[in-house]
């Protein structure tokens, strides 16, 4: 028998068509990782053992596993150290910071398609983003906890988010998903919060809750919220799709809203 779902679409001129593909971590033909405790600033360009991690595999590698627990006062946890290339973090240890506006993770890497899959924790700083990627194509893809101040997880040029049954995303001072300047695409079968908007899609773009693969598989009980709106897509509008038994609400205000966003 067929899912019954509830369907938002916004039209700008044209047919808006909704694609959505979950995101799988994938084996990667060379692997590097990066394995430890400590409280010294982890760089994915790390060709070799440095502070108390111990670093094996292939030191050239882009895909990095990390194994371990990082936290690390004043700065970004983890970062990619401005690399030319696009990284993909695996992680499966804790990640943390207390900096000042520090990310948990931080890829500033103009390269398409920094990834970051997370099995973990991952935490940024009470003013700062528990994920942070600043290239284009960037990809989230949580099957763990991601917790910010000001975002959970920011997107700086667009891309794609995809939240599991089960896996959580927050911020305790602004947005749960924040992808900004390009359109943005966000799938959830868990919870995604934040003390401001669950999710903002501040260039358009697509949001499904309840389901990571299309709709092939319905989750009950995913739930998008926001201390104003739970779901706000600016600028060229989106598609929304809520399954049956998911929710997306706001406090106060409207569980969706279209519109320029804040301050927009």
């Amino acid at each position: 028998m067929a899912s019954a779902w509830s369907r938002f679409t916004v039209r700008t001129g044209s047919l808006t068509v909704l694609m959505m593909a979950q995101l799988q971590p994938c084996a990667a033909h060379a692997q590097k990782t990066i394995a430890g405790d400590g409280t010294t600033q982890v760089n994915l360009q790390q060709p070799a053992s440095f502070s108390t991690y111990t670093v094996t595999g292939d030191p050239a590698s882009t895909f990095v596993n990390f194994v371990g627990t990082a936290s690390v006062p004043l700065i970004d946890a983890v970062t990619d150290g401005g690399s030319a290339n696009a990284y993909t973090l695996n992680n499966l240890g804790t990640i943390h910071t207390t900096g000042a506006m520090a990310a948990g993770v931080s890829l500033s890497s103009a390269a398409t398609g920094s990834t970051v899959i997370n099995n973990g924790l991952i935490v940024g700083d009470s003013n700062g983003d528990g994920i942070r990627i600043q290239g284009p194509g960037a990809a989230v893809w949580n099957q763990g906890n991601i917790q910010g101040g000001t975002n959970g997880v920011l997107l700086g040029l667009g891309g794609t988010v995809t939240n599991l049954s089960h896996a959580a995303i927050g911020a305790s001072a602004g947005h749960g998903v924040n992808i900004v300047n390009q359109s943005g695409s966000v799938a959830n079968a868990g919870t995604i919060s934040g003390s401001l908007i669950g999710v903002l899609l501040d260039t358009g773009g697509n949001v499904v809750n309840g389901s990571t693969d299309g709709g092939t598989t319905i989750t009950p009980g995913a739930r998008i919220s926001g201390g104003t709106y739970g779901l706000w897509i600016g600028a060229s509008g989106g598609t929304v799709i809520n399954h049956a038994s998911s929710t997306i609400e706001g406090n106060g205000h409207a569980g969706i809203r279209l519109s320029a966003p804040p301050g927009g």
